[in-house]
């Protein structure tokens, strides 16, 4: 619900739907997603950013384009709003018991869905302020106590999401 687009192998915007003329030419070789796809040579879901043309919070999947011959020029990308109800965005209205809620976060400690919205794309969860948030970050998977960042006793669960450095986590209060 963002856009699809397609990328020549230095980055340049050949075509999008829908459609934005006024952008074509124009270099995207700076994002994340593109970096990575060339990089590897197959498709990603890249990490979540501010789309410059929406100004909301989206993810991208891409994939290599190829010529007849194998030779890679270029990518296909499709962003969807992380907020959006058609993509991730109803996940983080969920409520657990009167009042847990679930959010998704990566191993970088960015927070890619919050029930808190300016939280979103933010790295607001230091270092020791949640010692399970940080142990999902290091491997775990399971359940406990904790204390949120906003010093709250909580259970809290974390599992990791299969191919991605995500994890999900949910929270109710102790």
């Amino acid at each position: 619900d963002n856009g699809v687009f397609l990328l020549g192998n230095d980055g340049a915007i050949w075509a999008t739907f829908p459609p934005q003329p006024e952008i074509y030419g124009q270099s995207f070789a700076f994002r994340e997603y593109f970096q990575t796809t060339m990089a590897k040579g197959h498709g990603i879901i890249g990490e979540p950013y501010v789309s410059a043309r929406t100004g909301e919070p989206v993810l991208t999947f891409t994939e290599i384009l190829r010529d007849a011959s194998g030779k890679k020029i270029g990518l296909v990308g499709c962003s969807l709003q992380l907020n959006s109800e058609k993509a991730l965005g109803n996940i983080q209205s969920q409520k657990f018991g009167k009042s847990g809620y679930l959010y998704v976060y990566n191993k970088s400690r960015l927070m890619i869905l919050h029930p808190n919205k300016d939280r979103i794309l933010k790295h607001d969860v230091p270092e020791g302020a949640n010692h399970l948030f940080d142990a999902g970050i290091n491997g775990f998977e399971g359940v406990g106590e904790t204390i949120n960042s906003k010093n709250i006793p909580m259970l809290m669960a974390v599992v990791p999401v299969a191919g991605t450095d995500w994890l999900v986590a949910v929270q109710q209060p102790k």
